[in-house]
């Protein structure tokens, strides 16, 4: 049986009125709803808190509503939870996997390049569980804002592992600059352009930069992106569509994915391509958006 989301007070309260429950009175925190049928329940609202499973579960009780039906009166907020739910538990199993497998791992030496481009891979791991606690609370606008971060942070690491010289890659340690040895800048779309040729990947990474950038750099800094989502033209709050939300966890998925095949390989583990196997058949049904063939 799939868990209920967590929400806030507020949240539930939006639908309940929705599903045509009155408020009928209020009780320093608790909200006393009812419907013209008779049915009636208890909301309590705390700010920066959610209700509890159970507690749901006996608000819905009451009301003789399902959480399907609640569903579909689609307050604002509460469908973005119900929609990434399906997504959110497998994206934090897949996080809890990684850290299964990479605790413990030791690197294969001890070279600057290994360590500069291990604690980089170890960094964007970190920020993938960040966004993924930030979606469950539903701060979608810090979500949105630290997944270029995300992107960031696991390119330089893959240049610095995989294209650097070592030269460039003293010169990223001692002096915290990504600077080619020609003096040239070297900007983040070369970077990838980089990787994916020295790897031999598809262009993915690079049409990702091409279309999202701007919109990257939009919620990252407070642009009119992270305004556009939380203006609805009546209200401020998180109002981002569905589809945004499952496009966040699906590309931090993605990066979160080559950012654990990347440690593997500057590990001394034997079972790098067992473990890459198995997590690419737990997440390749959801992660893409069509299934790997």
């Amino acid at each position: 049986m799939t868990s209920f989301p967590s929400l806030t007070g507020k949240d539930l309260l939006v639908a309940l009125k929705k599903a045509d429950f009155l408020l009928v009175r209020v009780k320093g925190s608790h909200h006393f709803v009812q419907h013209v049928d008779g049915r009636s329940t208890v909301v309590p609202i705390h700010t920066g808190e959610t209700i509890g499973p159970g507690l749901l579960s006996k608000i819905l009780r009451d009301c003789e509503l399902s959480r399907e039906q609640l569903h579909e009166y689609d307050p604002i907020g509460f469908r973005h939870i119900l929609r990434a739910m399906s997504l959110l538990p497998q994206f934090r199993n897949m996080l809890a996997f990684i850290d299964s497998k990479v605790d413990g791992l030791s690197m294969s030496n001890n070279s600057d390049r290994n360590i500069v481009s291990g604690t980089l891979f170890d960094t964007a791991n970190e920020h993938a569980k960040g966004i993924c606690i930030l979606l469950e609370h539903h701060l979608y606008a810090s979500a949105f804002a630290l997944e270029r971060t995300l992107f960031e942070t696991f390119v330089r690491g893959a240049w610095l592992l995989h294209c650097a010289t070592e030269n460039e890659v003293n010169t990223f340690l001692h002096k915290d600059k990504i600077e080619l040895d020609s003096k040239e800048k070297l900007y983040f779309g070369d970077m990838i352009t980089a990787i994916e040729s020295t790897k031999n990947w598809p262009k993915t990474l690079s049409e990702i930069k091409s279309y999202a950038w701007n919109a990257l750099n939009s919620y990252t800094h407070g642009g009119q992106h992270q305004v556009l989502t939380r203006y609805n033209g009546s209200t401020i709050g998180a109002h981002h569509d569905p589809e945004q939300v499952d496009e966040v966890i699906r590309f931090s998925a993605m990066l979160t994915f080559l950012t654990f095949t990347a440690i593997l390989d500057i590990s001394n583990t034997k079972e790098a391509d067992k473990y890459a196997i198995e997590l690419l058949s737990q997440i390749r049904t959801w992660c893409f958006n069509n299934p790997i063939p």
